[in-house]
């Protein structure tokens, strides 16, 4: 490097925000490849984050100079949008049904040809591919590739949303964690990457209708690119280390010597009733996570026969039958005096604030706030 070429490389603000960013979701990416217990999924998750990496240099080296300095570079396969749609697709599918299906995996020939042609042009000698870069690339290949790089984020992020929408049906029947699950995990990673997706749409329309907008009025869509994948990396590493329930997992066959669980025609309500008060009496509705399996395992009931006394005796799903023993458990420590609400909303299983919130007034028509005032003004009447 000559002396003049180390001078016209400049460190610009626009330069240190986007090396910094690049820097903590590549760690981020490391992190989460490593987790052992993520799987296929953690490694899905960590590749989006350093596609989101590789979508951010050429922003961060451009407005260092780079591309001045060094011109070689232009077609150097930093960036890949092809990607983002069908990583962000296939990580909801592996997280929620523990494997991507055979097809799928051709989601990614596009992303893959478009990594060749690049790599083909950045090996061709400079004239020319300079020469094809302005007369064929730029005003031809380009703005396909930027079109369809957007097509494939909305389908991606479309085919995720109705992925999450069947897993949250099978959640409510098989786990009483759902909450924590589907909108802390889930829709917490789709929400992250389709803010910047829909910003990229208006900056294409705009684009569109009225021109090319420079490197510096790009420069926010980029920033909320790198404040998704900091979204994306910190849902990826607080995810829990034993992995999702998986939709479609085959059930444990049944011993065939076994007698039936139930008579022939029980009373469903009071089946119901008992379960209801063994789950209390031993503390089992405390594991915000509990699943079916987990609680036919714990009350030595038939998986089927459990669902099946809970949707007859309770009219309800198992997460709602659930739900309720929870809010149950924490309205009798209101009307006992207790003053941390979210504490006790914890302490009874809820994984989050919201989810408790939600819950609480669903079943009791009144905010947990307003229900521990009308216990105290009910008490206390002076």
């Amino acid at each position: 490097m000559s002396e003049d070429q180390f001078t016209s490389l400049t460190m610009t603000w626009r330069t240190a925000l986007m090396l910094a960013a690049c820097l903590h979701l590549t760690v981020c990416a490391v992190l989460i490849w490593r987790r052992r217990a993520g799987g296929l999924a953690a490694k899905l998750l960590a590749a989006l984050l350093l596609t989101i990496v590789g979508t951010l240099t050429p922003q961060m080296i451009g407005f260092a100079g780079f591309y001045n300095v060094y011109p070689w570079l232009t077609f150097a396969p930093f960036d890949n949008e092809l990607l983002l749609g069908p990583l962000i697709w296939a990580y909801i599918m592996v997280l929620t049904s523990g494997r991507l299906p055979k097809p799928g995996w051709w989601v990614f020939a596009p992303a893959a040809i478009a990594f060749v042609y690049g790599m083909v042009w950045f090996l061709t000698p400079y004239e020319p591919r300079m020469a094809y870069r302005h007369a064929f690339h730029a005003p031809y290949i380009d703005p396909a590739e930027t079109f369809l790089g957007i097509v494939f984020a909305v389908a991606g992020i479309t085919l995720a949303l109705r992925q999450a929408a069947r897993y949250s049906s099978w959640l409510a029947k098989e786990s009483a964690g759902r909450e924590t699950y589907l909108i802390r995990y889930l829709m917490g990673a789709i929400a992250s990457l389709a803010v910047p997706v829909v910003a990229w749409v208006v900056m294409d329309i705009i684009e569109a209708t009225m021109g090319p907008l420079s490197y510096t009025k790009e420069y926010p869509f980029y920033l909320l690119l790198a404040a998704s994948g900091y979204a994306l990396g910190l849902i990826g590493l607080l995810q829990p280390h034993e992995p999702f329930p998986v939709m479609g997992a085959p059930k444990p066959t049944p011993e065939p010597e076994a007698p039936p669980t139930f008579d022939a025609h029980p009373d469903w309500e009071a089946v119901v009733a008992d379960l209801r008060d063994e789950i209390v009496a031993k503390g089992w509705f405390k594991e915000p996570r509990l699943t079916v399996a987990e609680l036919s395992k714990l009350t030595g009931l038939g998986r089927d026969d459990l669902s099946q006394a809970i949707n007859r005796g309770a009219g309800a799903n198992f997460s709602t039958f659930i739900n309720d023993i929870r809010v149950g458990q924490v309205k009798e420590r209101l009307e006992q005096g207790a003053d941390d609400i979210l504490r006790e909303a914890f302490e009874a299983g809820f994984g989050s604030k919201a989810t408790f919130n939600r819950v609480f007034k669903a079943a009791t028509g009144e905010t947990p706030s307003m229900y521990r005032q009308r216990m105290a003004a009910e008490t206390d009447p002076d």
